[in-house]
Protein backbone atom coordinates (compact mmCIF):
# COMPACT_ATOMS: atom_id res chain seq x y z
CA UNK A 1 0.00 0.00 0.00
CA UNK A 2 3.03 2.25 0.32
CA UNK A 3 3.01 2.94 -3.40
CA UNK A 4 -0.64 4.10 -3.48
CA UNK A 5 -1.56 7.78 -3.53
CA UNK A 6 -3.35 9.35 -0.59
CA UNK A 7 -6.46 9.59 -2.75
CA UNK A 8 -6.31 5.88 -3.56
CA UNK A 9 -5.89 5.04 0.12
CA UNK A 10 -8.94 7.08 1.09
CA UNK A 11 -10.92 5.56 -1.77
CA UNK A 12 -10.02 2.08 -0.50
CA UNK A 13 -10.80 3.04 3.08
CA UNK A 14 -14.16 4.42 1.96
CA UNK A 15 -14.80 0.97 0.47
CA UNK A 16 -14.05 -0.67 3.82
CA UNK A 17 -10.34 -1.50 3.58
CA UNK A 18 -8.93 -1.02 7.10
CA UNK A 19 -5.37 -1.56 5.84
CA UNK A 20 -5.75 1.56 3.71
CA UNK A 21 -6.62 3.59 6.81
CA UNK A 22 -3.57 2.23 8.62
CA UNK A 23 -1.33 3.10 5.68
CA UNK A 24 -2.76 6.64 5.52
CA UNK A 25 -2.34 6.99 9.30
CA UNK A 26 1.26 5.83 9.30
CA UNK A 27 2.07 8.09 6.35
CA UNK A 28 0.65 11.24 7.95
CA UNK A 29 0.65 10.95 11.76
CA UNK A 30 4.08 12.57 11.98
CA UNK A 31 2.98 15.48 9.83
CA UNK A 32 -0.18 15.97 11.92
CA UNK A 33 1.75 15.90 15.20
CA UNK A 34 4.42 18.22 13.80
CA UNK A 35 1.79 20.71 12.67
CA UNK A 36 0.10 20.71 16.07
CA UNK A 37 3.42 20.96 17.91
CA UNK A 38 4.50 23.89 15.72
CA UNK A 39 1.55 25.86 17.06
CA UNK A 40 2.98 25.70 20.59
CA UNK A 41 0.69 23.08 22.03
CA UNK A 42 1.74 20.84 24.87
CA UNK A 43 2.75 17.28 24.07
CA UNK A 44 -0.50 16.02 25.60
CA UNK A 45 -2.68 18.38 23.56
CA UNK A 46 -0.65 17.64 20.43
CA UNK A 47 -1.32 13.92 20.84
CA UNK A 48 -5.02 14.58 21.47
CA UNK A 49 -5.21 16.63 18.27
CA UNK A 50 -3.62 13.75 16.37
CA UNK A 51 -6.03 11.19 17.80
CA UNK A 52 -9.05 13.40 17.21
CA UNK A 53 -8.04 14.17 13.61
CA UNK A 54 -7.93 10.50 12.64
CA UNK A 55 -11.10 9.76 14.59
CA UNK A 56 -12.88 12.53 12.68
CA UNK A 57 -11.43 11.18 9.44
CA UNK A 58 -13.01 7.85 10.30
CA UNK A 59 -16.37 9.46 11.05
CA UNK A 60 -16.22 11.69 7.96
CA UNK A 61 -14.94 9.27 5.34
CA UNK A 62 -18.41 9.13 3.78
CA UNK A 63 -18.03 12.85 2.99
CA UNK A 64 -14.78 12.39 1.09
CA UNK A 65 -15.35 12.86 -2.63
CA UNK A 66 -13.44 10.14 -4.40
CA UNK A 67 -10.69 11.42 -6.64
CA UNK A 68 -10.49 14.82 -4.95
CA UNK A 69 -7.17 15.86 -3.37
CA UNK A 70 -6.94 14.03 -0.06
CA UNK A 71 -4.53 16.16 1.94
CA UNK A 72 -6.35 19.50 1.70
CA UNK A 73 -9.55 17.72 2.77
CA UNK A 74 -7.82 15.90 5.62
CA UNK A 75 -5.87 18.92 6.83
CA UNK A 76 -9.09 20.89 7.06
CA UNK A 77 -10.10 18.26 9.61
CA UNK A 78 -6.69 18.53 11.30
CA UNK A 79 -6.92 22.33 11.45
CA UNK A 80 -10.37 22.17 13.03
CA UNK A 81 -9.06 19.71 15.62
CA UNK A 82 -6.16 22.06 16.29
CA UNK A 83 -8.52 24.96 16.92
CA UNK A 84 -10.57 22.80 19.27
CA UNK A 85 -7.38 21.72 21.06
CA UNK A 86 -6.28 25.32 21.53
CA UNK A 87 -9.68 26.30 22.87
CA UNK A 88 -9.69 23.36 25.26
CA UNK A 89 -6.18 24.23 26.50
CA UNK A 90 -7.19 27.84 27.07
CA UNK A 91 -10.32 26.77 28.95
CA UNK A 92 -8.34 24.42 31.19
CA UNK A 93 -5.75 27.09 31.97
CA UNK A 94 -8.51 29.53 32.95
CA UNK A 95 -10.04 26.93 35.27
CA UNK A 96 -6.67 26.24 36.88
CA UNK A 97 -5.92 29.96 37.35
Amino acid sequence: MDNLSDEALLDLYYSGDAKAFRAFYLRHIGRVLGYAKSKGLSQETTEEVGQEAFLRLHHSIHKYEQGRPALPWFFTIVHNCLIDGIRQSQSLSKIRA
